[in-house]
């Protein structure tokens, strides 16, 4: 019969063994894709293995209220839109680094969740131009609409051949995804 007296020590090798490390890239990413992007890119500080598999996530889900900021409803003529333009900025310039060292693969999926302000529409269009030219099969816009220039969708969305557009609007989003 069995020894088991040992079981539940500390002194077990295996209970000590990171388990998670024995997980494949590919299983790791299935993993980050729940996550979204800005928590995804925080992985990157947990091992040396981490510290670059953000760049290959084929998922990419951009919102607004989950950067350091306290969620805060600003209107167009609140005296705090200032400080909105800066969390705006901040979200911008996020994307913008997220684009330029991500990996050169395939995108699944783009979601973005933010108000529509028009400093911020050129990176959106910028987002978009770069999905389509990775091949990207669902894309997501959840824009809130206060007043001030529309959005206006970029040309090459219309011509991506990975993508089927399907629009809805409810509760002031407009969704387009496929």
């Amino acid at each position: 019969m069995e020894d088991f007296s040992d079981m539940g020590k500390g002194n077990n090798k295996k209970k000590n063994k990171d388990r998670i490390s024995e997980l494949t890239d590919e299983l790791l990413l299935k993993i980050m894709s729940f996550l979204n992007t800005k928590h995804a890119v925080q992985t990157c500080v947990l091992s040396k293995r981490w510290k670059t598999l953000w760049e290959s996530l084929p998922y990419l889900d951009f919102n607004y209220n989950t950067f350091p900021f306290k969620r805060k409803i600003v209107h167009l003529d609140d005296p705090d839109r200032g400080e909105v333009g800066i969390k705006v900025l901040s979200l911008s310039n996020f994307i913008g680094q997220v684009l330029f060292r991500r990996c050169p693969i395939d995108l699944v999926k783009v979601c973005v969740q933010s108000p529509n302000y028009n400093p911020h529409a050129s990176v959106l269009v910028s987002l978009i131009c770069y999905a389509v030219k990775h091949n990207v099969q669902h894309l997501t816009f959840q824009l809130t609409y206060r007043g001030g220039l529309p959005f206006s969708l970029p040309q090459s969305l219309y011509t991506c051949q990975s993508f089927v557009l399907r629009s809805e609007i409810y509760g002031g989003y407009r969704s387009i995804s496929r």
